[in-house]
């Protein structure tokens, strides 16, 4: 998960903020955490301590601890923040939503998926209980919440969260482009586009969207063939996968150009007709 970025979907702030608290955000901003945290313990500092001035100088420690890549550090703050939140009569339900987000994401560290999916929920209930529904800014939630069912190999789940990103999103880019762009800001660099592409091919493919699964599909290979050795098992598998679209479609040529390029660079020693007939036992096992 990208710590740099999470939490920029959420630019909740108190209705009177601090010069200190004020400072505090610049400094977030430009992604010096250091400085931020001096000022964001100011702005606690000078506030009531029980007062929602106060946790949202607590919540934005919290997020400046978790780019810092602090994670036990970034939940004591999130607590105390919630905590002072939760003595209010009336919940500040937008400050919820942004804490219970930050617990998704130190959750998402853990590699507790269920967890962290669990938090982006009840976030998306915070926020709909404050404003009625989820307006777009916070469409991005929903593509965390399809990265835990990706991860989890649930390619059908994770493409219904992606496509219901999209929808709030209200963008009029082509879906794939939109996705491509959302994923980048949620993500490390060094985590799996490329796979994740795969999923979303895989989940189209479960639907027989045989159209769209191709269009994923070539993408994702473009993106390993990018990252990784021409003979790495995902790229041989995807293209196995991608064959077998081609061969649902009756578009043959470009079936055997993928299954024997597949089996080309595998330099498997097995007659071709065995080899392929247990790559699809593969892939029809991993959909």
């Amino acid at each position: 998960m990208n710590n740099t970025s999470l939490f920029d979907i959420i630019p909740m702030q108190p209705e009177n903020p601090s010069l200190n608290y004020e400072r505090g955000e610049v400094y977030l901003e430009q992604g010096e955490y250091e400085e931020a945290l001096k000022y964001f313990a100011l702005a606690a500092k000078e506030s009531d301590p029980n007062s929602l001035e106060c946790a949202f100088a607590l919540w934005r420690m919290g997020v400046a601890y978790f780019s810092l890549k602090q994670d036990e550090t970034a939940l004591s703050y999130f607590n105390e923040a919630q905590a002072i939140n939760n003595n209010y009569a009336e919940t500040d339900q937008g400050l919820s939503a942004a804490i219970f987000f930050g617990f998704a994401g130190i959750d998402w560290n853990k590699k507790d998926y269920n967890k962290a999916r669990e938090w982006c929920f009840k976030s998306l209930e915070s926020i709909k209980l404050e404003m009625g529904e989820v307006p777009p800014e916070f469409a991005v939630i929903h593509c965390v919440i399809g990265l835990t069912y990706v991860t989890q190999n649930n390619h059908s789940e994770g493409l219904t969260q992606f496509q219901e990103a999209y929808r709030i999103s209200l963008s009029e880019e082509p879906f794939k482009e939109w996705l491509k762009k959302c994923l980048q800001n949620c993500i490390e660099p060094s985590d799996d586009l490329g796979g994740i592409f795969i999923s979303v091919a895989i989940a189209y493919g479960i639907q027989k969207n045989d159209n769209e699964a191709i269009s994923f599909g070539l993408t994702a290979l473009e993106i390993l063939k990018s990252e990784l050795e021409t003979d790495h098992s995902d790229i041989i598998l995807l293209r196995i996968f991608l064959g077998a679209v081609y061969y649902r479609q009756e578009k043959y040529d470009e079936c055997e150009a993928q299954w024997e390029e597949a089996y080309r660079i595998s330099q498997s020693k097995e007659p071709y007709e065995e080899w392929l007939s247990q790559q699809l036992d593969q892939i029809t096992t991993s959909a």
